[in-house]
């Protein structure tokens, strides 16, 4: 066992390392990062590392076997796409110890002499960062296990993609259709964007708003009444054949909220990554993205 003579800590008290490094520059690289996202085992920082896995490196958006009924022409576009957003954009972050000072690409202060800096091949020979700066330039968080995607910037898998292609709020996968919903600032796959009670689509529809949820106008005169009176907004499709961008008008109604179904959590422990494919595999089944549930019948007023 390679253990650290420094602080007697054994390399394997963690649940991932960096490559090529010394047990000494492990630990090192490991005490530049905050302390809540070391990922000893069993830790508070293991259990980070699981959840970005799964955030910033969605197994649907790099497969189609983890995704929900694709058409021939989507597993197409999706394969077309994961070639090509890792032939042009996809690295994995180098450590690599400091031998003359310099400035990290993202917060610009010195990197000294003999402090580990991360590089990236994507970037250009000359941009290095702290291990505690190189993060995603979008969600902010450390790119996990330091696999990156470049485009003008870092950015975790997620946040990539999102870059190229809407992402539907309902499924969380990447649309390839060729027309897709978009209202409340998100997107939809046009068969997703239905009412949250009875699943009946909302193209061009009349629609309200609760909580984030949408409801035909018929669910929501059912389900929202009480005699509290407070405001909603509803939406009307812009177009007929619910292609395009929806605007909105305001009017009042009784307003109610209902209880939903919790959803399952993901066992973490179950999780676990290939380094050279990036893909991810449970000890059950697949990972899939959860739709939304569906709501109870009990109401309670809010």
């Amino acid at each position: 066992m390679i253990s650290d003579t420094d602080s007697g800590c054994a390399v394997e008290e963690y649940s991932w390392i960096p490559p090529g490094l010394t047990s000494s520059r492990i630990r090192q690289y490991m005490n530049s990062l905050p302390e809540d996202k070391i990922p000893y085992v069993n830790s508070v920082g293991e259990k980070y590392r699981i959840r970005q896995l799964l955030f910033q490196l969605p197994p649907h958006d790099n497969a189609a076997r983890y995704c929900h009924s694709l058409s021939a022409y989507e597993k197409k576009e999706l394969d077309e796409f994961c070639v090509k957003r890792k032939n042009e954009s996809l690295g994995r972050g180098r450590l690599h110890v400091q031998g003359i000072p310099a400035k990290c690409f993202k917060c610009l202060d010195n990197i000294a002499r003999g402090q580990i800096a991360v590089l990236s091949s994507r970037a250009g020979p000359n941009s290095c960062w702290h291990p505690r700066c190189f993060t995603c330039s979008t969600c902010g968080e450390l790119l996990v296990d330091l696999i990156y995607f470049w485009n003008d910037g870092l950015f975790c898998g997620r946040h990539h993609a999102e870059s190229l292609k809407p992402r539907c709020s309902a499924c969380d996968e990447i649309i390839f259709e060729e027309e897709c919903i978009e209202a409340e600032g998100k997107s939809w796959h046009l068969r997703h964007f239905a009412c949250s009670a009875c699943g009946k689509s909302l193209g061009g529809e009349e629609y309200a708003t609760k909580d984030e949820e949408q409801f035909c106008s018929a669910c929501y005169s059912e389900k929202f009444t009480c005699d509290e009176k407070k405001s909603g907004i509803l939406k009307i499709s812009s177009s007929p054949d619910l292609t395009k961008r929806l605007k909105s008008v305001k009017f009042n109604v009784p307003i109610q909220s209902y209880e939903y179904s919790p959803a399952k959590n993901l066992d973490d422990s179950s999780i676990s990554s290939s380094d050279s494919e990036f893909e991810y595999q449970t000890s059950k089944k697949p990972i899939k993205p959860p739709y939304l549930q569906k709501p109870k019948n009990n109401c309670i007023i809010s």
